[in-house]
């Protein structure tokens, strides 16, 4: 099947958000190896929030002035560590360190604004990953930002495996055409992983047991489900890529974790929730997002799919 145009995914442009120290090492690491296999330009963005005018015996500065010379330090911080770590990166004979705009703002608009002139924006730790949440940057960008999204974590590997899951709506077949755009130009393999999840209904004995007579059983779900999935996958147009498919019965954050470690990157498709609202909701992108250790790439799909 080639009636259909391949969906695109521009990789010319991408955004490293930088912290200070070695916090968002991997997540450059991550686009560096990207772009070298694509040919994309980085650029680093590191936002120093201001700080408000001083009383007392410094009354005589403005925040302003303040706020100037505390970016400056925080640049000459910053710089002077990716000259030291990151000596052998470097993109068009051109170290990373001179990709580095510092800039006062507040760092979730100023991120949201700059994201919209980049193809993948990328984000490493905040220091606080692993509890209730890893910080209001990814928080906001998770919720708001229409750029593709790339958390990185870990030590990133490269990119051989990427694994896409899918719950055979028409969004999350165009996030699995977007993703094979992707590996193509990797020379990815791709794994589409769909997860049966029984109703609700029969995994409370007590009140399955007060419904007369029901006439399918979760086995015949399962099968159906199955069915539908292998002859949706049958009829997808893999364009020669390398891939194949996953059938389970699990919750599929709970899966998505377990296997990780068999996958270089885990794309997800999101429309955008509220953090408070993906947490009591469950979304799946949310919690993988969260505990994920391997790449993790979101990529949003307004108005459809939120695995």
């Amino acid at each position: 099947m080639n009636s259909a145009p391949l969906p695109s995914f521009p990789v010319t442009q991408f955004l490293v958000c930088v912290a200070e120290g070695a916090a968002s090492d991997h997540a450059l690491r991550a686009a560096v190896a990207l772009a070298d296999r694509t040919g994309a330009r980085v650029e680093l963005l590191h936002v120093v929030e201001p700080i408000l005018a001083p009383s007392g015996r410094f009354a005589a500065l403005s925040g302003g002035d303040i706020s100037k010379a505390n970016a400056d330090a925080v640049a000459a911080r910053l710089r002077a560590h990716l000259a030291l770590e990151h000596a052998t990166l470097k993109l068009e004979g051109q170290n990373v360190a001179d990709r580095l705009e510092v800039v006062i703002g507040a760092p979730t608009r100023v991120v949201l604004e700059r994201a919209k002139n980049y193809d993948i924006v990328f984000l490493g730790e905040s220091g606080r990953r692993k509890q209730l949440d890893f910080g209001g940057l990814a928080r906001t960008l998770f919720a708001h930002c229409e750029t593709p999204l790339w958390m990185q974590v870990d030590a990133p590997r490269k990119l051989e495996r990427f694994l896409v899951p899918v719950d055979l709506s028409p969004k999350s077949l165009e996030l699995l055409q977007r993703a094979i755009a992707l590996a193509r130009k990797v020379g990815a393999h791709v794994t589409a992983l769909h997860c049966f999840v029984p109703p609700e209904i029969f995994a409370n004995a007590d009140a399955a047991a007060a419904i007369p007579s029901p006439t399918y059983t979760i086995d015949s779900l399962r099968e159906s489900a199955k069915r539908e999935f292998e002859a949706a996958m049958a009829a997808f147009d893999w364009r020669g890529t390398p891939h194949e498919t996953t059938f389970a019965q699990d919750d599929p954050a709970r899966r998505i974790l377990a296997v990780q470690d068999n996958y270089d990157l885990i794309l997800l498709g999101t429309h955008g929730h509220s953090a408070l609202l993906a947490s009591v909701l469950g979304s799946v992108a949310w919690r993988v997002l969260r505990m994920s250790h391997s790449g993790t790439l979101l990529i949003r799909t307004p108005g459809g799919y939120s695995i």
